[in-house]
């Protein structure tokens, strides 16, 4: 099953017994703990019937026995296990039996992160119970996610104003919720957000960082682009982030660079990538900075990092001013 498949099971109240939930796009899958949650104990008594496990500390005989715990003023149990990655193979087994034969009071939610070395464990889960693997979202996911949250809360948001808080916060579903808060509170009287409360709300640092960094790159300015890079990084960007940001830059410069050649003018390519008009001018100048055979070892260099900084071999920082090192080279 597809997150669309469940988000629809969902809206149409249909519940299973036993749900694994797991992947890099935590924001989505606390949303649907959130929804399970509240169709559970829609009519029911919470307090008594939640119960929160961590996998490095719960085994699976006590989540078993707290699922066949009779709900108390309510029709089911909710159980909630987090990081069920790092509980290790036997205790796992045991979930596996448990899902094969659960109990009918309890709803079993199992949220964790990276799960390609338990592949054999989400296999066996996927049927009958529900496994989901949350990706992170592409921009036009993002985009309808921004959408479908603003109207949810009864305002509106142009076109515009959405890709530009893309364009600002990145595709972060976390970090776009926290901005569309901002948003919300300054647009109240209104509750109409346009790309200028985007710009003055959100506002331009991430991106002035971002585009500062990309053009010290394109401009083969080493010292600039760690000077950069310092700068971004003591202002809390997590390092993964910063490299995605960095590689969706350059994946529109090589996409620019394309519609170029095919005689498609500069407004339609910033409309087409979704690039603000306020900051289209740099742009430009970034994508005549970079040639094709740039891109394309730019390109292998950003998945050598992306490997390193996922598996953690090589300290975060470190990945990253080597990857200056490479593309300023």
């Amino acid at each position: 099953m597809n997150y669309k498949q469940l988000k629809q099971n969902l809206h149409q109240k249909k519940l299973a017994q036993v749900y694994l939930l797991y992947g890099e796009e935590h924001y989505l899958i606390e949303e649907t703990v959130q929804c399970i949650e509240q169709l559970v104990f829609d009519n029911g008594v919470r307090d008594f019937n939640y119960q929160l496990f961590y996998g490095e500390e719960a085994s699976g005989a006590d989540i078993i026995n707290a699922a066949h715990t009779m709900p108390m003023m309510a029709k089911k149990r909710l159980l909630l296990v987090k990081h069920v990655e790092q509980m290790k193979a036997p205790q796992l087994k045991k979930l596996t039996a448990y899902a094969a034969q659960p109990s009918t009071s309890a709803i079993l939610i199992l949220t964790g992160d990276n799960l390609d070395n338990k592949k054999t464990f989400v296999k066996s889960l996927a049927s009958p119970s529900v496994a989901v693997r949350f990706y992170p979202l592409y921009d036009s996911g993002a985009i309808a996610w921004i959408q479908a949250k603003v109207k949810k809360e009864g305002y509106r948001i142009s076109p515009e104003a959405g890709r530009g808080l893309l364009e600002l916060s990145g595709n972060d579903l976390a970090a776009l919720a926290n901005q569309l808060e901002k948003l919300f509170a300054y647009t109240a009287s209104q509750k109409n957000i346009s790309l200028e409360d985007v710009d003055l709300v959100v506002g331009r640092v991430r991106q002035h960082n971002i585009f500062e960094l990309v053009e010290a790159i394109g401009s083969k300015k080493l010292e600039r682009a760690l000077h950069v890079l310092a700068k971004i990084l003591a202002q809390g960007e997590p390092p993964i982030l910063v490299m995605a940001m960095i590689s969706r830059q350059l994946r529109r410069i090589w996409r620019a660079k394309c519609m170029l050649k095919q005689g498609v003018p500069w407004n339609a390519i910033g409309q087409k990538l979704g690039v603000p008009r306020f900051i289209l001018k740099n742009f430009t100048s970034q994508v005549e900075g970079f040639s094709l055979s740039d891109l394309q070892a730019a390109f292998h260099a950003l998945l050598a990092t992306d490997i390193k900084l996922k598996t953690g071999t090589q300290w975060p920082r470190l990945s990253l001013e080597f990857l200056l090192l490479k593309l300023c080279r």
